[in-house]
């Protein structure tokens, strides 16, 4: 008897056993949900946090358009005040022309009593002369007995010089751009190569001075070229 009590009791399974089975499986499955739970968690998290961000980045692009048309705005409207600019500043010269009576605009070649002579030249292209050319009214005062050319671009002098270039070019003062001036060969005559800012216009114009009424053009040569002009 007592052997065979032995070996029942050997074999059976203590009944805390079955209950820490039970238990531990409880716990795996808890674990198991919470696992799924975390995962999901992190899973839809990322996603709102993608969407939200998209949703940012889609109104932080979406902002600057605003401001974006206020600047082309005000570029729009920065051409026309330069546009008033160029006209008020191509009014000058225009009345000194009308002061001084002088006709030349557009092409220098229409008028009747131009002569042109086209040229074989790497640099001229043609000679133009006109006896209808006027001197510019000048504003020294000149005795008749001398005349002081002067190069300093602050004088008067300088200033009448450049006034009856831009008058028989037809170039604005404030389009026109002094590439060279020299002496023409003597105290009372100059040479200046010259040109619309765009180019589209270049001359080498000969200019003398006439006693008691200013600078007069005697020549001018259409270029091809600054190059080789001076």
């Amino acid at each position: 008897m007592t052997e065979n009590t032995r070996r029942y009791r050997a074999d059976r399974k203590p009944p805390n056993k079955k209950k820490g089975d039970k238990l531990l499986n409880y716990l795996i499955s808890i674990v198991v949900i919470l696992i799924f739970v975390v995962a999901g968690f992190i899973f839809f998290g990322d996603s709102t946090k993608k969407v939200a961000n998209n949703k940012v980045d889609d109104q932080v692009v979406e902002q600057p358009k605003t401001p974006a048309k206020k600047e082309e705005t005000k570029k729009d409207d920065q051409p026309s005040d330069k546009t008033d600019d160029k006209k008020d500043e191509q009014q000058e010269p225009n009345t000194r022309e009308d002061d001084n009576n002088t006709e030349l605009k557009g092409d220098l070649t229409t008028s009747d009593t131009a002569k042109v002579t086209p040229m074989d030249d790497a640099v001229v292209k043609e000679v133009i002369e006109d006896s209808s050319w006027t001197p510019f009214k000048t504003k020294q005062q000149d005795d008749g007995t001398a005349h002081n050319s002067s190069y300093d671009e602050k004088s008067l002098d300088w200033q009448e010089k450049i006034a009856a270039i831009s008058a028989v070019t037809d170039i604005a003062e404030a389009d026109l751009i002094v590439w060279f001036m020299k002496n023409g060969g003597s105290a009372d005559s100059a040479i200046g190569t010259v040109s619309s800012k765009d180019k589209s216009k270049m001359y080498r114009v000969s200019i003398k001075w006439v006693t008691k009424e200013g600078w007069l053009p005697t020549k001018v040569e259409t270029l091809k070229q600054i190059k080789g002009a001076y």
